[in-house]
């Protein structure tokens, strides 16, 4: 379509024209007369021609021509319907004064292809637009086919649910417990043709569910309740602080309404920071005597500790001694125990010593 549309161009421009005709040894006026006839149109030829090739086309369709195999059959007729409007534009243009009979049929030959290019173009348009038509045709039905498919498939689907479900809805006995039974019981015989049999893990799924939402609106109400609880806090330290305002303007008041009196002009002049002065500088002295008090003691503590420390030692040297001494006075007795127990046997051996020694 674009190489009919550009031939269509080149065929028609004025500069090829031109060109056709430029060893012909016209003038330029005689070359824009033949160009003037070149781009003359003739519409109602073009309609009647087209008008003859539509009814070609609906008398082959009605009568059956048209088949599978060609489905441009009418494509034929378009050059001779060209060649034909070719003539009678040749016949009905007279040549113009002053040009040869050459250039002149070199130019209508020229303009039968220009002709012959706008009825192809004509044509490939109207074919275009039918093949456009004949593809939203085709689409539409498609979509239908679509349709009309998945329409069927559901009721199939409905179909094979409705077997299954005759498949498996068979009759038998239940033995359950009445607390289990939900069916509203009648006065004589309970019908429970449309009771449903539902397993224990989808009612206690269902009860879980319900827990899991009871405690998501457990979690909103506490939620609520945070925010109430410090919307009553801001209330109240909105109220406390009104109190504390109302009680600092209570004491501007009092304030600017007490009585000054010469010991509160003597405090406003000065006086209490004399006074605040000497205290402090009295507790300073007794903070020193105080620390100098404390040294002493620790030092005294120190002394009295040593002092009891060696106290100690003496008195567990005493009682060293003082057992040694009793373990001696032990020896002693034994001693003259044993002294005395020999006296006897040995008198007369011992007459000849003297007194005072040591046997």
């Amino acid at each position: 379509q674009d190489e009919r549309i550009r031939y269509e161009r080149e065929v028609a421009s004025a500069q090829l024209f031109k060109q056709q005709f430029t060893h012909s040894g016209l003038e330029p006026e005689q070359i824009t007369s033949l160009l003037q006839i070149f781009r003359r149109r003739r519409d109602t030829t073009l309609e009647k021609t087209r008008s003859t090739i539509t009814a070609e086309e609906s008398e082959q369709k009605s009568g059956g021509e048209l088949t599978m195999e060609d489905p441009y059959p009418d494509l034929g007729s378009v050059q001779e319907a060209t060649d034909d409007l070719g003539l009678e534009d040749d016949q009905a243009e007279e040549c113009p004064e002053g040009i040869d009979e050459a250039s002149f049929r070199k130019m209508q030959s020229l303009r039968r292809d220009r002709l012959h290019a706008e009825l192809e173009v004509q044509r490939g348009v109207g074919v275009l637009q039918e093949m456009a038509g004949l593809l939203t045709h085709l689409q539409q039905e498609a979509e239908a086919a679509k349709a009309e498919q998945a329409q069927l498939q559901a009721s199939l689907a409905e179909h094979q649910n409705l077997m299954e479900a005759e498949l498996f809805d068979i009759e038998m006995m239940l033995r359950l417990r009445q607390g289990q039974v939900e069916v509203p019981q009648a006065a004589v015989v309970t019908d429970y043709s449309d009771a449903i049999v539902i397993d224990k893990e989808v009612v206690e799924s269902r009860n879980r569910r319900i827990m899991e939402l009871g405690k998501q609106k457990v979690g909103t109400l506490e939620t609520t309740k945070e925010f109430r609880k410090k919307l009553g806090f801001l209330e109240w330290e909105h109220k406390m602080l009104a109190l504390q305002t109302k009680d600092l303007e209570e004491r501007t008041k009092d304030v600017h309404m007490l009585r000054v009196t010469k010991g509160l002009q003597s405090m406003l002049e000065g006086g209490e920071e004399r006074r605040v002065k000497a205290d402090a500088d009295m507790l300073e002295r007794k903070v020193e005597h105080l620390s100098v008090t404390t040294q002493k003691e620790q030092n005294l503590k120190k002394l009295y500790n040593m002092g009891t420390k060696a106290a100690k030692l003496r008195k567990n040297e005493n009682a060293m001694l003082e057992k040694k001494l009793r373990e001696l006075q032990q020896n002693v007795i034994q001693r003259e125990h044993i002294r005395r127990l020999r006296a006897p046997q040995g008198s007369a051996s011992g007459a000849g010593r003297k007194e005072g020694e040591r046997p």
